[in-house]
């Protein structure tokens, strides 16, 4: 569970109208997911909008994230979202429901990250891909690796 601070960083994390993270989204869906289409994709944590937004039009998308503003700007794009805590709920999904999960930047926030990765293999369905990337510690984000600075 996260901290009233944690909470209070993330849920306005999101209150803006366009991602600053575009380029970097843009070159996810450009060198893992070009030119796919009829998938059904979850991405975890997505924020701002994520690589869903990019491709959304020829895919069944879904987000999840612990901001609540991020899930409101998400839903007002088209893309269904869901507010969860990944350090301790589980996805609302049955089990092999995804083709692919995308889960960028996001498990080194996480207090569990296992629980997270043994919910994305419950998710995802038997031949489907997980694109998975974490940070560098020294980024200085003050909530990365939470449980290991505690």
């Amino acid at each position: 569970m996260k901290s009233k601070e944690e909470k209070k960083v993330y849920e306005d994390y999101y209150k803006r109208k366009d991602s600053h993270q575009t380029i970097r989204y843009k070159w996810y869906k450009e060198k893992y997911f070009k030119n796919i289409k009829d998938r059904k994709i979850l991405e975890i944590g997505c924020g701002d909008g994520g690589v869903v937004q990019y491709l959304k039009q020829d895919n069944e998308v879904h987000a999840v994230d612990i901001s609540r503003s991020a899930v409101e700007f998400l839903n007002s794009k088209g893309i269904e979202s869901y507010l969860i805590d990944m350090s301790v709920e589980p996805l609302p999904f049955n089990n092999k429901t995804f083709d692919d999960v995308i889960i960028l930047e996001t498990l080194e926030h996480l207090k569990s990250p296992q629980s997270t990765i043994e919910e994305i293999q419950r998710v995802l369905k038997k031949d489907g891909i997980m694109i998975a990337s974490i940070p560098n510690p020294r980024t200085g984000h003050r909530f990365i690796y939470p449980s290991l600075f505690e």
